[in-house]
């Protein structure tokens, strides 16, 4: 080989050869569509459950409570609403339970309704709920809706919690919830007789606010020679 062919072979090896680089392309992390990405849960949506109301009262002991939400895991349904009160030695339950259209059928409320009236010294009752409306008529319903809690304190004296309730009912006023109690008076010897009442005020009543619902127990309050305040409630949902 000449001199000259070697240099040239020589000069060759050092230059650098621009290799093109294929980019590569980009993992592809996919976006889930929109129908991918809804929820998976089992929970039945608005309007395929069917809802019972059930009651359930006897002499109060432990276990009570457990006995009949175990009842109510059995039975695939789910306790949406309770209240529950020991009154004098006896305990009192409602609840409302919801089941998925799969555990509603009548064969299997039939079976919950047996499983809980077998409970040792309870006496309950299962019905269907009577709540019909749509999720929208409610939603308009609480739009034009307020909602307002009563307390009433006065001494004690037979015939009070009607004339309470009769005077609500005058007014088309709607008894939400309500209890009652008593506790001793920080004078003499009588009792203190305590009304706490969640109402709501509808179009459809005489008084439209609070303001004309606290006038027009100031009459009631007179009458009945007891205490009574009106308090704006947080709207329910």
């Amino acid at each position: 080989m000449s001199r000259a062919i070697a240099r040239a072979l020589h000069r060759a090896s050092l230059v650098a050869v621009e290799i093109p680089v294929v980019a590569r392309p980009a993992p592809s992390f996919a976006t889930p569509s929109s129908a991918s990405t809804r929820s998976t849960s089992t929970r039945a949506p608005p309007g395929a459950v069917a809802r019972y109301v059930i009651t359930s009262f006897g002499p109060d002991r432990p276990g009570i409570v457990s006995a009949i939400t175990r009842q109510v895991v059995n039975a695939r349904g789910n306790v949406e609403e309770s209240r529950m009160a020991r009154l004098h030695g006896d305990f009192t339950i409602s609840m409302l339970v919801s089941f998925a259209k799969d555990g509603a059928t009548a064969e299997n409320v039939d079976k919950f309704t047996k499983a809980l009236a077998a409970i040792e010294g309870l006496t309950t009752s299962v019905r269907e709920s009577s709540e019909i409306k749509k999720s929208a008529d409610r939603a308009s319903d609480r739009e034009r809706s307020s909602y307002q809690k009563i307390l009433l304190r006065g001494t004690d004296f037979p015939g009070l919690t009607n004339t309470f309730a009769e005077f609500l009912a005058s007014k088309n006023i709607n008894i939400e919830s309500m209890s009652t109690d008593t506790q001793p008076a920080s004078f003499g010897n009588e009792k203190l007789f305590i009304i706490e009442a969640l109402v709501k005020l509808t179009s459809d009543c005489e008084v439209k606010n609070t303001k004309a619902l606290a006038a027009a127990l100031s009459a009631l309050e007179r009458n009945l020679g007891v205490d009574i305040e009106v308090l704006d409630h947080e709207p329910i949902v």
